[in-house]
């Protein structure tokens, strides 16, 4: 099966707060979103920049060579965020979250790499499925059973993100997808694909295609 990528990005202020922090790439091979955090000093910058840096990462890549671009660009964001901080010491505590697809030159690939809170789904035959997980405070206490995932959505500390982009060590979750016959369908913001997971020892670094899945903020 070979995967076509047809991608558009959108985005909203939403109803909470004034501006806008979100950040965007809908290209030809890479798709990526990053939310800057609302809640610190110049989110709108950790996001912008961190888009600039995996922009390039939209070319034709081989299969074997996409985690290991993904892994490039998140490194270059998160020096450029921890230069931009060195610089202003008023952007203390700035960061962003970063979910992308990369896809392969052969049309029979794609890579995720994901840090924070925002998502990539799947949607099929009406089904939309989260792919992703959140680094996220209420994310963690769902895991250890303390909480239900529908008392995370009204949690009062529902918003901490315990993972992001701020310039030091992070841990993304990266994953790769090969489709096989049968695993077709259209992606809105996406099928069930086998998904082959990894989250690789702490670095210094930190769309919607057809048929799989896509990421939102």
């Amino acid at each position: 099966m070979t995967l076509k990528l047809r991608s558009v990005g959108t985005s909203d202020r939403g109803l909470i707060r004034s501006g806008n922090q979100d950040a965007l790439h809908a290209g030809s091979w890479l798709v990526a979103v990053a939310d800057g955090m609302g809640g610190m000093a110049a989110g709108d910058l950790a996001s912008a920049l961190t888009i600039e840096a995996v922009a390039p990462l939209d070319v034709e890549t081989p299969e074997d060579a996409l985690v290991a671009a993904l892994e490039g660009g998140i490194a270059l964001a998160t020096a450029r965020i921890r230069q931009a901080v060195a610089e202003d010491a008023e952007r203390q505590g700035m960061g962003t979250t970063l979910t992308a697809l990369l896809f392969a030159r052969t049309g029979s690939c794609l890579a995720l790499a994901h840090v924070g809170d925002s998502r990539a789904y799947l949607f099929r035959e009406g089904v939309l499925k989260q792919v992703t997980r959140d680094d996220t405070f209420v994310q963690m206490l769902v895991d250890q059973g303390v909480i239900t995932a529908d008392q995370a959505s009204s949690h009062p500390r529902r918003a901490v993100v315990t993972q992001a982009l701020q310039g030091d060590e992070v841990s993304p979750s990266y994953a790769t997808w090969c489709p096989g016959p049968g695993t077709g369908g259209c992606c809105a913001a996406t099928a069930s694909p086998t998904w082959s997971a990894r989250t690789p020892s702490p670095r210094c670094s930190a769309a919607t295609p057809t048929g799989a899945p896509a990421p939102a903020s």
